[in-house]
């Protein structure tokens, strides 16, 4: 990819060879004090019915984990999770957008402000057209993003993959143990001129432990209401069920604001599984996950990430 703005990404070149950081490690010992690292997955979970409401209170034993068929044991529980949020903002800024720009700065600017309301969560900010823009690195300073979010303008092509791919191999993933990674997209268009596909974005964001929740304003007018899905959507929502997240589709400004007001809600209510993959192998492959609900009064949607990356072998991680 080339054509960086001023301001631009630092490449780390290390983290293109480290594939499984969707797993940590722990240190146990044997009867002899030797040391051995077991892998454990971070697994992120939200549980909706059949409105699409959240379903809260849920505890450890309505739960079953499921990788590559096999049932595993949860080791730890949080309910609803306290890990700090490190939230990237990606904001599409292409030239489909400038009509609806406006408000949604305004609305982003909004989300910022009451999801920093913790001293313990941080948010970059980064934007997309034909190149790939970070304009505030991680951050508890909610004014220094807003001011940013107000600063930016429409033009050029969408390279949605790239601003995914690179975020979160060069940011995400030099996140310290014990927070959750998020990613909020906010885009109308398709993917125009991106040097990564599709599905390399969404392994990319599985292997840094990302979810991402994606906000699609390719419908919003402001004025006509109703929504038709197209395949813009499909690869927005197809990004967001791999990872774990979920997609809006807002119409209308008061939409808009509802969108973010729901992510928020989502974040601050979100359930957190551990669990010590049976399998310890570490080869670097794919892992598939499934998630079961059980002993619950209601028809479930559940969302996870649809699975992860080993740790390969000499691979030092960032435990999860």
């Amino acid at each position: 990819m080339t054509g960086f703005r001023t301001i631009v990404f630092v490449a780390l070149a290390v983290l293109v060879a480290v594939p499984g950081l969707a797993a940590g490690t722990r240190q146990q010992q044997d009867d002899d004090q030797t040391q051995i690292e077991a892998l454990e997955v971070f697994l992120p979970v939200m549980v909706f019915d059949k409105k699409g409401e959240f379903v809260p209170g849920l505890q450890r034993q309505n739960f079953r984990v499921f990788e590559d068929g096999v049932e595993q044991q949860i080791t730890s529980f949080d309910a609803p999770t306290q890990l700090p949020l490190n939230i990237a903002l990606l904001i599409d800024t292409s030239s489909s957008v400038k009509r609806k720009l406006k408000f949604e700065k305004e609305a982003a600017a909004a989300f910022v402000m009451s999801i920093l309301e913790r001293s313990v969560d941080r948010a970059l900010l980064a934007t997309f057209d034909s190149v790939v823009t970070l304009h505030v690195d991680f951050s508890r300073d909610s004014g220094d993003l807003t001011r940013s979010i107000d600063t930016i303008k429409a033009g050029g092509n969408t390279r949605l993959y790239d601003a995914i791919y690179r975020v979160c191999e060069e940011k995400m993933a030099q996140l310290p143990p014990g927070t959750r990674p998020v990613m909020l997209v906010i885009t109308d268009g398709a993917d125009v001129g991106s040097d990564r596909s599709l599905d390399e974005a969404i392994a990319m964001a599985q292997r840094t432990s990302v979810t991402i929740f994606g906000i699609s304003t390719r419908n919003y007018s402001d004025i006509n209401a109703g929504t038709t899905r197209g395949s813009v959507d499909k690869d927005l929502e197809k990004l967001c069920e791999q990872t774990g997240g979920r997609t809006f589709l807002p119409y209308q400004r008061i939409e808009l604001e509802r969108a973010f007001a729901g992510v928020r809600t989502l974040l601050r209510n979100q359930y957190v599984i551990y669990y010590e993959p049976k399998n310890q192998v570490r080869d670097g492959k794919y892992r598939k996950i499934e998630v079961k609900t059980e002993n619950i009064d209601r028809k479930a949607d559940i969302r996870a990430k649809a699975g992860y990356f080993a740790v390969p072998a000499g691979t030092d991680t960032i435990p999860r």
